[in-house]
């Protein structure tokens, strides 16, 4: 079954929506679960499906980029300007993590230098992207070689960089989280996640190749769901015999990120399998909202760890939670749909003002 051009960018952002929905529904449903729903296995099952959500931004990121990059050198465009253009974007994603941590903390009413000099999400991804974009060559027929060894390389070195950095103090400690893991400051340290944007970025043209037909997605499909269980029991094996907890420092990040590199690209199969769908609405909704995941996180995080979710917090049962986990993403969809038809209205006004 072969897809249009448009279909295979549907596929791309529907699955970013998945990522969305996954990041949502486990969010909200850690923050509002009882103590008693928390120990309910359907918990753990949402809580792998969240999972993904963290390596799926972060390998569809690369995946832009890559796609980005090749577009740029179709149409002649500098190298040095493509270059620059998405370093810029990479550090205003940091600067928008620091923002991000400053306003949450002050709409939480606690704000303090830790939490908002925190690395989170956004650190990671900016500093990733800064980094793969610095490596990457621009002639497409180079082949990926470069950032496929950056990907090899930050996950062997993971490890051994989390137990240098993990006693860091002091004035350092908030720079150090953003490239290690710095116990309490660290979320999404540049080492290991790098390694999943370069992979996207190495996989961008398989990404999109993918889409055109469905043998290919659900062949693709089955491949990811086998390596994630031989991933996943990798980490598990790991962990018990070396003991410890799962953290950037021990050496089962290393199998714990493949697993997660490859559910994500499990996610990219799926969206390609969605963007077939012959419901228009359920596909503009999930493109919108893919298109805009950067608007949703934002949003969303508030109402599950911040204040405005206090009423709700480690209140309800499992089912519950679940269902005000959907509520909330309806939510989020419907802000996004605002915020992106304001857009485009002062998109349209601004030229007619100018002439």
């Amino acid at each position: 079954m072969t897809r249009s051009p448009t279909s295979r960018d549907e596929g791309i952002d529907i699955a970013r929506a998945l990522l969305v929905l996954s990041m949502v529904l486990w969010h909200a449903v850690d923050a509002w679960s009882s103590p008693e729903a928390r120990t309910s296995p359907w918990f753990s099952v949402i809580a792998l499906i969240g999972s993904t959500a963290l390596p799926g931004f972060l390998l569809l990121a690369g995946v832009g980029v890559g796609l980005g990059v090749e577009a740029a050198a179709r149409r002649g465009k500098p190298w040095t300007e493509v270059r620059r253009a998405l370093v810029r974007r990479g550090l205003v994603l940091v600067a928008a993590g620091y923002a991000f941590n400053l306003a949450q903390a002050l709409v939480d009413g606690a704000p303090s230098l830790q939490s908002v000099l925190r690395a989170d999400v956004l650190h990671g991804i900016g500093l990733s992207m800064v980094l793969v974009v610095l490596v990457h060559v621009r002639p497409v027929r180079e082949g990926a070689s470069p950032v496929v060894a950056l990907a090899m390389g930050a996950l062997a070195v993971a490890p051994f960089v989390g137990l240098a950095s993990m006693d860091v103090t002091g004035p350092l400690a908030p720079l150090a989280a953003l490239f290690a893991y710095v116990p309490g400051l660290s979320r999404a340290p540049l080492v290991p996640v790098v390694a999943m944007m370069a992979a996207g970025v190495a996989l961008a043209r398989l990404a999109s190749g993918i889409q055109k037909s469905w043998p290919a997605l659900v062949a693709v499909g089955v491949a990811c769901v086998a390596s994630s269980a031989l991933a996943r029991a990798a980490c598990d094996t790991t962990l018990s015999t070396l003991g410890g907890k799962l953290t950037p420092a021990h050496p089962a990040v290393v199998f714990n990120a493949l697993d997660g590199s490859v559910r994500a690209f499990l996610t990219v199969a799926l969206g390609g399998l969605l963007a077939s769908v012959p419901w228009a609405p359920f596909r503009t909704a999930f493109v919108r909202v893919g298109r805009a995941s950067l608007f949703a996180y934002v949003i969303h995080i508030p109402f599950c760890y911040g204040r405005l979710g206090a009423p709700l917090a480690r209140s309800l049962p499992l089912l519950l939670a679940v269902a005000a986990a959907l509520v909330l993403f309806a939510l989020v969809t419907c802000a996004v749909a605002v915020e992106q038809t304001f857009r485009e209205r002062r998109r349209r006004v601004e030229p007619a003002a100018e002439r």
